[in-house]
């Protein structure tokens, strides 16, 4: 079983650096949410 409360922080924000480097701000920033809400459930 994979501890999602421990690695979601640390995940969002991997995922959000790796987007900012080829998309938008703001599209970043919605990925991220997406990416926390959906680890979140």
């Amino acid at each position: 079983i994979i501890d999602y409360g421990s690695g979601r922080g640390y995940l969002g924000v991997q995922i959000s650096h790796d987007y900012d480097r080829n998309v938008l701000g703001i599209e970043s920033c919605d990925i991220h949410l997406i990416v926390i809400l959906f680890l979140s459930r």
